[in-house]
Protein backbone atom coordinates (compact mmCIF):
# COMPACT_ATOMS: atom_id res chain seq x y z
CA UNK A 1 0.00 0.00 0.00
CA UNK A 2 1.01 3.37 -0.83
CA UNK A 3 2.05 5.55 2.30
CA UNK A 4 0.32 9.44 1.73
CA UNK A 5 2.58 11.78 0.67
CA UNK A 6 2.86 15.02 3.08
CA UNK A 7 4.72 18.11 2.42
CA UNK A 8 5.94 20.70 5.43
CA UNK A 9 6.58 24.33 4.35
CA UNK A 10 8.07 26.30 7.28
CA UNK A 11 10.70 28.32 7.39
CA UNK A 12 11.28 26.65 11.13
CA UNK A 13 13.93 24.58 10.19
CA UNK A 14 13.51 22.74 13.76
CA UNK A 15 9.90 22.55 13.70
CA UNK A 16 10.01 21.17 10.47
CA UNK A 17 12.33 18.60 11.65
CA UNK A 18 9.89 18.15 14.53
CA UNK A 19 6.91 17.68 12.19
CA UNK A 20 9.19 15.49 9.87
CA UNK A 21 9.88 13.07 12.53
CA UNK A 22 6.73 12.59 14.46
CA UNK A 23 4.98 12.09 10.97
CA UNK A 24 6.86 10.00 9.11
CA UNK A 25 8.20 7.84 12.20
CA UNK A 26 5.33 7.49 14.33
CA UNK A 27 2.46 8.38 11.87
CA UNK A 28 4.14 6.36 8.98
CA UNK A 29 3.61 9.27 6.16
CA UNK A 30 6.63 10.14 3.43
CA UNK A 31 7.62 13.29 4.14
CA UNK A 32 9.50 16.31 2.04
CA UNK A 33 10.07 19.72 3.39
CA UNK A 34 10.66 23.08 1.64
CA UNK A 35 11.39 26.43 3.52
CA UNK A 36 10.01 28.74 1.43
CA UNK A 37 6.49 29.77 -0.84
CA UNK A 38 9.09 29.31 -3.97
CA UNK A 39 10.73 25.45 -2.89
CA UNK A 40 6.93 24.51 -2.07
CA UNK A 41 5.55 25.39 -5.53
CA UNK A 42 8.74 22.98 -6.71
CA UNK A 43 8.47 20.45 -4.53
CA UNK A 44 4.21 19.98 -4.66
CA UNK A 45 4.95 19.07 -8.57
CA UNK A 46 7.69 16.77 -8.03
CA UNK A 47 6.71 14.94 -5.29
CA UNK A 48 2.81 15.27 -5.75
CA UNK A 49 1.81 15.30 -1.85
CA UNK A 50 -1.59 14.28 -0.80
CA UNK A 51 -1.44 17.36 1.99
CA UNK A 52 1.00 20.04 2.12
CA UNK A 53 0.79 21.62 5.61
CA UNK A 54 1.92 25.09 4.87
CA UNK A 55 2.91 28.03 7.38
CA UNK A 56 1.14 31.89 6.64
CA UNK A 57 4.23 33.50 7.06
CA UNK A 58 7.42 32.80 4.87
CA UNK A 59 9.93 35.26 3.83
CA UNK A 60 9.08 36.01 -0.58
CA UNK A 61 5.72 34.21 -1.22
CA UNK A 62 3.62 34.19 1.67
CA UNK A 63 1.30 30.85 2.93
CA UNK A 64 -1.66 32.05 1.31
CA UNK A 65 -0.15 33.50 -2.11
CA UNK A 66 1.17 29.62 -2.10
CA UNK A 67 -1.90 27.98 -1.91
CA UNK A 68 -3.74 30.26 -4.57
CA UNK A 69 -1.05 28.98 -7.19
CA UNK A 70 -1.61 25.75 -5.51
CA UNK A 71 -5.06 25.82 -6.31
CA UNK A 72 -4.60 27.44 -10.16
CA UNK A 73 -2.64 25.15 -11.41
CA UNK A 74 -4.15 21.48 -12.74
CA UNK A 75 -1.71 19.88 -11.87
CA UNK A 76 -1.48 20.81 -7.69
CA UNK A 77 -4.98 21.56 -7.57
CA UNK A 78 -6.30 18.44 -5.76
CA UNK A 79 -3.61 18.52 -3.29
CA UNK A 80 -5.10 18.65 0.29
CA UNK A 81 -3.67 21.98 2.68
CA UNK A 82 -3.78 22.84 5.89
CA UNK A 83 -2.32 26.10 7.08
CA UNK A 84 -0.11 26.22 9.52
CA UNK A 85 -0.61 29.93 11.75
CA UNK A 86 0.69 31.70 14.65
CA UNK A 87 -2.18 34.22 14.60
CA UNK A 88 -5.70 33.24 14.22
CA UNK A 89 -7.43 35.95 12.84
CA UNK A 90 -11.13 35.02 11.30
CA UNK A 91 -10.57 37.18 8.39
CA UNK A 92 -7.16 35.47 7.21
CA UNK A 93 -8.53 31.98 7.81
CA UNK A 94 -11.64 32.44 6.24
CA UNK A 95 -10.38 33.67 3.08
CA UNK A 96 -7.85 30.63 3.69
CA UNK A 97 -10.67 28.45 3.43
CA UNK A 98 -12.35 30.13 0.61
CA UNK A 99 -9.12 29.89 -1.88
CA UNK A 100 -9.07 25.75 -0.88
CA UNK A 101 -7.43 25.05 2.31
CA UNK A 102 -8.94 22.43 3.93
CA UNK A 103 -8.01 22.73 7.52
CA UNK A 104 -5.65 25.07 9.85
CA UNK A 105 -3.59 24.65 13.15
CA UNK A 106 -2.30 27.38 15.56
CA UNK A 107 1.29 27.03 16.01
CA UNK A 108 2.66 26.40 18.56
CA UNK A 109 0.75 23.38 18.53
CA UNK A 110 0.98 19.87 20.16
CA UNK A 111 1.94 16.98 17.93
CA UNK A 112 -1.13 15.56 18.72
CA UNK A 113 -3.17 17.54 17.06
CA UNK A 114 -1.09 17.66 14.00
CA UNK A 115 -2.02 14.00 13.77
CA UNK A 116 -4.41 14.07 14.55
CA UNK A 117 -5.79 16.80 11.76
CA UNK A 118 -3.26 15.17 9.00
CA UNK A 119 -5.58 12.21 9.35
CA UNK A 120 -8.70 13.91 9.33
CA UNK A 121 -7.98 15.59 6.06
CA UNK A 122 -6.67 12.72 4.15
CA UNK A 123 -9.80 10.63 5.20
CA UNK A 124 -11.63 13.07 3.86
CA UNK A 125 -9.86 13.54 0.52
CA UNK A 126 -10.30 9.05 0.47
CA UNK A 127 -14.23 10.60 0.79
CA UNK A 128 -14.10 12.75 -1.84
CA UNK A 129 -12.03 10.49 -4.25
CA UNK A 130 -14.25 7.62 -3.60
CA UNK A 131 -17.09 9.61 -4.49
CA UNK A 132 -15.98 11.04 -7.81
CA UNK A 133 -14.87 7.30 -8.54
CA UNK A 134 -18.61 5.76 -8.23
CA UNK A 135 -19.72 9.09 -10.17
CA UNK A 136 -17.61 8.13 -13.16
CA UNK A 137 -18.20 4.42 -12.47
CA UNK A 138 -21.88 5.20 -12.86
CA UNK A 139 -21.75 7.77 -15.67
CA UNK A 140 -19.76 4.99 -17.93
CA UNK A 141 -22.24 2.64 -17.18
CA UNK A 142 -24.91 4.83 -18.57
CA UNK A 143 -23.02 5.70 -21.59
CA UNK A 144 -22.52 1.87 -22.34
CA UNK A 145 -26.26 1.26 -21.81
CA UNK A 146 -27.27 4.02 -23.99
CA UNK A 147 -25.02 3.27 -26.59
CA UNK A 148 -25.96 -0.80 -25.97
CA UNK A 149 -29.68 0.84 -26.52
CA UNK A 150 -28.88 2.67 -29.78
CA UNK A 151 -27.37 -0.27 -31.34
CA UNK A 152 -29.92 -2.70 -30.46
CA UNK A 153 -27.42 -4.63 -28.39
CA UNK A 154 -28.00 -5.39 -24.72
CA UNK A 155 -25.53 -5.75 -21.29
CA UNK A 156 -25.95 -8.09 -19.03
Amino acid sequence: MNRPRILIVDDDPSLVRLLQYRLEKRDGYRVFSASNGEEALEQSLSTQPDLVLLDWVMPGLSGLEVLKLLKKNKETREQSVIMLTACNLVGELEQAFEVGAEGYLTKPTHLDKVSAKVSEVLKSRTKKENVRLSDWLGNLQLSLLVRSTISGHRIK
